[in-house]
């Protein structure tokens, strides 16, 4: 496996484990009822994810080369699977906009911004996704980020 591949398995690896341990650690530090809204968004965010992907859009298969594309990256080949919508885009799409409004900081917003468009490029790199598939994964987060309320 090149250097690249191992860069790009290690941001997806990150992103889920990122998706649950933010809230997770956020709510143990401060208490803060916010972190768990998170977390239950997140958990929400990916059973309707696979809910479509596997219900709805399983004809919309990943693309030819996929490989390891599961949570771990140990999945091995996974082309013509679906892949309709990413699991991983929608997750950190959801984590992005939901911190975003909730810190209301442009540096934060930006850090999480950055932190999506590389797990966005490592799910095409890895050819885990097509564009449409981490797109539509991508705009189900931000809906859903932007319906999950903060008080």
């Amino acid at each position: 496996m090149s250097d690249s591949m191992i860069l790009w398995n290690a941001i997806s690896i990150a992103a889920p484990l990122i998706a649950v341990g933010l809230p997770i650690i956020g709510y143990l530090y401060s208490s803060n009822i916010q972190h768990i809204y998170a977390l239950i968004g997140s958990i929400g965010t990916t059973l309707l994810t696979e809910t479509l992907k596997y219900n709805l859009f399983y004809n919309n298969t990943r693309p030819k080369g996929a490989y390891g594309c599961n949570l771990f990256c140990t999945d091995g080949d996974q082309s013509g699977k679906p892949g309709m919508p990413s699991n991983h885009s929608s997750t950190t799409a959801f984590i992005t906009t939901y911190y975003s409004r909730y810190m209301n900081s442009p540096a934060v917003s930006m850090i999480l911004f950055s932190y999506y468009m590389f797990v966005a490029i490592a799910r095409y790199v890895k050819r885990c996704h097509s564009i449409e598939q981490i797109f539509t994964g991508g705009l189900l987060g931000v809906v859903i980020g932007m319906l999950v309320p903060i008080k």
